[in-house]
């Protein structure tokens, strides 16, 4: 009868190093203020792209799943209802930057409310727009776009 048997390298023979996190690259989400967790195995502390809810901003995976790409989808939404329309209408207007802007500012009020209120006074908005927006929200909620 032959030895069979194979060496096994126990767990406890085997040290593998956690890496360490560089608490100096540390970044708050755009979105929540929260601290985007780092990923320290692939040395990445970005997080996920913010734009075009905070543009050439970082967010958490939590806002860029619940804000960042519903935002995204509202806005191929609008442009693709643009170039249907006009199709039909030669004489349509597409949405402005402006107005789509105000769609993003809209639906950011809807899906995090608890932290818009940070996120436009750190954009610097001017009176004028705050009075923009509110109507804007009033109207869009009328037709049942917003809670």
């Amino acid at each position: 009868m032959t030895n069979n048997s194979k060496s096994i390298v126990s767990k406890s023979d085997t040290k593998i190093q956690e890496p360490q996190i560089d608490e100096s690259r540390l970044m708050d989400c755009a979105i929540c203020f929260e601290q985007i967790p780092p990923i320290p195995q692939i040395d990445w502390y970005e997080g996920q792209n913010a734009d075009p809810v905070i543009p050439e901003g970082r967010c958490c995976s939590r806002c860029d799943n619940e804000v960042v790409i519903p935002v995204r989808g509202l806005i191929f939404a609008v442009e693709d209802l643009d170039r249907e329309v006009e199709e039909h209408d030669p004489f349509h207007q597409k949405s402005t930057r402006a107005e789509i802007r105000m769609m993003i500012d809209f639906k950011l009020s809807q899906l995090r409310p608890d932290t818009f209120d940070e996120v436009f006074k750190n954009r610097g908005y001017d009176e004028k727009y705050k009075r923009e927006f509110k109507k804007y929200s009033k109207k869009a909620k009328a037709f049942g776009l917003g809670g």
